[in-house]
């Protein structure tokens, strides 16, 4: 299993492309979503958000757990990634803390 993960802090443009990829996320096709996903996870545009917030940005939820809530994923650029999600991780406090993809999971 592996993890894409932002592990800086986002540059505007980062951010800028992530709120453009959120914009684009329910019209777009299967392979473009994989390609709008790693935009969402570089500019962290979903931390902060509620699940409510999440769910009208990026519509029907796949997976949901008390812990998070997960958008399966298909690679276009990997065969042997048989499986991935975007995963929205929630604090205590019910908004989003984390966000990542998550590659043959």
């Amino acid at each position: 299993m592996y993890q894409y993960r932002q592990t800086q802090v986002p540059t505007e443009s980062q951010k800028s492309d992530g709120e453009g990829a959120l914009k684009r996320w329910k019209n777009a096709s299967t392979n473009n979503k994989y390609f709008l996903a790693d935009k969402i996870v570089l500019g962290q545009v979903l931390i902060g958000k509620t699940k409510k917030e999440v769910d009208d940005t990026l519509g029907e939820i796949e997976i949901l757990t008390n812990e998070s809530s997960q958008y399966m994923l298909v690679s276009p650029m990997m065969a042997q990634e048989s499986s991935a999600a975007l995963v929205a991780k929630y604090g205590a406090d019910g908004k989003v803390n984390s966000c990542y993809i998550d590659v043959n999971r």
